[in-house]
């Protein structure tokens, strides 16, 4: 019997990139948003306003925001676009996002949850446009402590993440078989059990995703 279901390091990796939340660098605001005000401008109170309305890069990875300002800075609850049309919206700290909201990002992902220092950050749900979904903790951007992925396919992989990748307890599962171990770079490595459709099971030692030994 082959053991040809496992949980590729590629696959996690895939995640982690998409998980990842970077900002561009600025560019100018188009000219149908010329006539806003800038946010660089010391505004308070509820403002609709444009980064770089000069052409000149201001060093924001902004093209525009709506909501609460304080003293130019976006502070509050509001909409901010970024250059690469990325949109969150949510709640703004100083100009940065922080704290609970949205990501529609420009290739149609989604995420929600906590946000920290600009990246999610605490408990959220990744919605990819492949169909694949993650929902669970993160760190910096990346899948960190437990979660849940369902690829688009249908397999699922439920347990302990590391920086984006399966690291510690977790159970893989697919349509024929369900294994559940200890995985180390997203594979299965160590002691672990899995059971097939046709209802064998195997129990015993693996190393890089592969049985080892006796078992």
């Amino acid at each position: 019997m082959r053991f040809d279901h496992r949980f590729t390091q590629a696959a996690v990796l895939a995640l982690a990139t998409a998980a990842t939340f970077a900002a561009q660098p600025g560019m100018a605001a188009d000219d149908e948003k010329g006539n806003l005000p800038s946010c660089n401008r010391r505004n308070s109170g509820l403002w609709m306003c444009v980064y770089d309305v000069d052409g000149a890069p201001d060093g924001s990875p902004y093209k525009s925001f709506e909501g609460s300002i304080s003293n130019g800075i976006p502070n509050g609850s509001g909409v901010l676009v970024f250059d690469n049309d990325d949109r969150y919206e949510g709640t703004v700290r100083n100009g940065v996002p922080e704290g609970r909201g949205l990501f529609v990002f420009a290739d149609n992902s989604r995420y929600e949850g906590t946000v920290k220092k600009g990246k999610p950050d605490g408990y959220g749900t990744y919605n990819f446009n492949d169909g694949s979904r993650y929902q669970g903790s993160l760190l910096a951007g990346q899948p960190h402590g437990y979660g849940t992925f369902k690829f688009a396919t249908g397999e699922v992989f439920q347990g302990l993440f590391y920086l984006g990748q399966a690291k510690g307890q977790g159970t893989y599962k697919t349509t024929e078989i369900v294994c559940s171990g200890r995985f180390f770079s997203s594979e299965l490595s160590g002691r672990g059990n899995c059971r097939f459709e046709d209802g064998t099971r195997y129990t015993g030692e693996f190393r890089k995703g592969l049985p080892e030994g006796r078992g």
